[in-house]
């Protein structure tokens, strides 16, 4: 079965006991939700996915037209490195772009969906002398760092990387690692990136270190490491411009009342948006309807579940942005891990407002979880009132089962084939 609109905030993070990443949680599951659900999209359907901004190479590099994204450095929604997009799948004829505010403009969208950093970041994971064995090269092998009382080590090496302008520094991300030289290099745990000129080198690190609007990006686009992450995400920008490190980059177009900002430390504010359907009238009725909910059941059911719900005030955001054909009667609704239903009750409130007459039967829904199953029909089941047959279009369109391993979607007859791990 397809669906005209799928709207999903994947599970965040889930604990498991091997993590690749450092984080100690699976951050990858956003991305096969993803894939999943492009699966069960109609030809011109519209996808919605909240996730963690690595979700941005994979959305990018697809061949879907790109209707909106937000870097959600606007608002401070949670804690949490995440974005939204929505995506229509048609084919892409216009080239995405981001809104005019700040991280907005010095966000490299021109390279993150090629999966290579803008900057050309590397990283090195290893034990130089597993990796490359004793030789005769004289060689970088440990940053700065409290074990060798932060200082440079050098060995002796068998053809390490080549000596190149480096700016370097442990993956750990402390500011006494960061290094700029120009040596043959096999740093264990440490990323870099390299320049043609040693004097570019160390202007990247002053720009890391100290510009101001450099800062303001990293603290607004919740990134985690300041080097690593800024060398991800950062447009890249032509170094010589700069005296002290402390200018602003011509490349970043910052307006007058943007450097403000960004000299100020206040966050800028969010446009606001004036929506033919979801009027101010109807964002009230709808925060009144989830008032009565909470975003989140326990710190356990986060670790084990993932489970992180989204706020409503971002919800009726990324509604207003939505492509208006969906709110056509008829277009159906999937939430492929719909916890308590934040993302669908809005949609269902809408709907029943628009006069749709038969708006519960293009609300689908699954979950992994049966008390979310259970909450989110009660919330269905309170707006819908005395609605022909509800209960049995609810216990046919809200089921409980492992959104990635089910294969057909036929929510009618219920086929569940165990085809992805």
């Amino acid at each position: 079965m397809k669906f005209n609109n799928i709207f999903i905030n994947p599970p965040f993070n889930i604990s498991v006991k091997d993590s690749t990443s450092g984080t100690g949680g699976d951050v990858t599951i956003g991305k096969r939700f993803r894939k999943k659900a492009v699966r069960h999209l109609t030809p011109d359907g519209n996808l919605g996915v909240i996730c963690v901004k690595s979700i941005l190479k994979d959305v990018l590099k697809s061949k879907h037209e790109i209707h909106d994204i937000d870097l959600m450095t606007l608002a401070d929604v949670w804690e949490y490195n995440t974005c939204w997009t929505i995506e229509r799948n048609i084919e892409r004829t216009i080239a995405p772009k981001f809104g005019t505010d700040i991280c907005g403009k010095m966000f490299d969208i021109n390279t993150v969906g090629t999966g290579v950093s803008p900057w050309n970041y590397h990283e090195f994971n290893r034990d130089w002398a597993k990796a490359f064995g004793t030789g005769t090269t004289r060689t970088l092998v440990e940053l700065p760092q409290k074990a060798n009382n932060f200082t440079l080590v050098y060995a002796d090496v068998h053809n390490p990387y080549p000596a190149k302008p480096r700016f370097s520094f442990t993956l750990m991300e402390s500011v006494r690692s960061y290094t700029v030289s120009n040596d043959p290099y096999a740093a264990r745990m440490s990323g870099w990136v390299e320049f043609d000129t040693v004097p570019n080198a160390e202007m990247f690190r002053k720009l890391i270190e100290s510009n101001p609007a450099v800062q303001y990006f990293f603290k607004q686009m919740k990134l985690k490491g300041r080097a690593k992450d800024c060398s991800r995400f950062l447009k890249l920008i032509d170094l010589t411009q700069f005296k002290t490190g402390l200018e602003y980059a011509t490349e970043w177009a910052l307006t007058p009342d943007q450097i403000k900002t960004v000299e100020t430390g206040t966050p800028e504010p969010r446009p606001v948006i004036t929506h033919p359907i979801i009027t101010p009238n109807v964002e009230q009725i709808i925060l009144t309807e989830s008032a009565s909910y909470n975003l989140s059941r326990s710190k356990q059911r986060e670790k084990e579940l993932g489970e992180i719900f989204t706020p409503t005030t971002e919800v009726i955001e990324i509604l207003k942005r939505w492509p208006l054909s969906a709110w056509t009667e008829g277009q159906t609704w999937l939430d492929m891990a719909v916890g308590n239903g934040q993302l669908l009750i809005p949609v269902a409130i809408i709907k029943s407002l628009l006069g749709h007459q038969d708006w519960l039967k293009t609300i689908y829904a699954t979950d992994i979880d049966q008390t979310n199953i259970d909450e989110f029909k009660k919330r269905l089941s309170d707006i819908a009132g005395n609605y022909p047959g509800k209960d049995d279009i609810l216990n046919e369109n809200v089921v409980k089962e492992n959104a990635l391993t089910w294969l057909s979607y036929e929510f009618s007859t219920r086929k569940f084939i165990n085809i992805e791990k």
